[in-house]
């Protein structure tokens, strides 16, 4: 398996963004190395680069923080909805086309990018933590710790033997 780093680059100036080729007719497996803690992702293409004949680019993303829910929206204002990718694998996926998978033990999104509606170049994906009641349950009789705890040092977790 080849892997690449791509470095993170801080959110001072969003128009300041990485742009990353990918080659088509290819999957791809993304992680970020300290998980994916999103609110909006961008995928986006250069229409006049992308040829017909160009397979789709699968992108494989796990996420880590609680979702209540994922949206997929396109350039031109349409949600995708979920599991699009399985609806569609017949006739021939589509831009934005996707499989997200929120559940805790399997938190994946598959998403579909290619060139074949020239009206369609730019999906966003937001992630919205919550949606209704949202008032978070917090024991006001929490005890204090004398030390800070840190998610990199496994000692710091009761039990842990591993990173997730």
């Amino acid at each position: 398996m080849n892997y690449s780093i791509v470095p993170f680059r801080p959110k001072t100036n969003p128009g300041d963004h990485w742009a990353i080729p990918y080659v088509t007719g290819k999957k791809y497996y993304v992680r970020w190395e300290y998980g994916l803690d999103f609110e909006k992702m961008r995928f986006e293409i250069i229409p006049w680069l992308w040829d017909n004949t160009d397979g789709d680019i699968e992108f494989v993303m796990p996420h880590y923080d609680v979702r209540e829910a994922v949206y997929v929206d396109d350039n031109l204002g349409n949600r995708i909805e979920n599991q699009t990718i399985a609806l569609n694998a017949a006739t021939g996926n589509k831009f934005g086309d996707n499989l997200i998978l929120n559940e805790t033990d399997t938190r994946m999104i598959h998403m579909i990018i290619n060139g074949d509606d020239d009206d369609i170049n730019r999906m966003t994906l937001t992630g919205v933590r919550c949606i209704s009641n949202c008032k978070l349950d917090v024991p006001e009789d929490l005890p204090l710790e004398d030390r800070i705890r840190y998610w990199s040092v496994l000692d710091d977790w009761d039990g842990r033997t591993e990173l997730p």
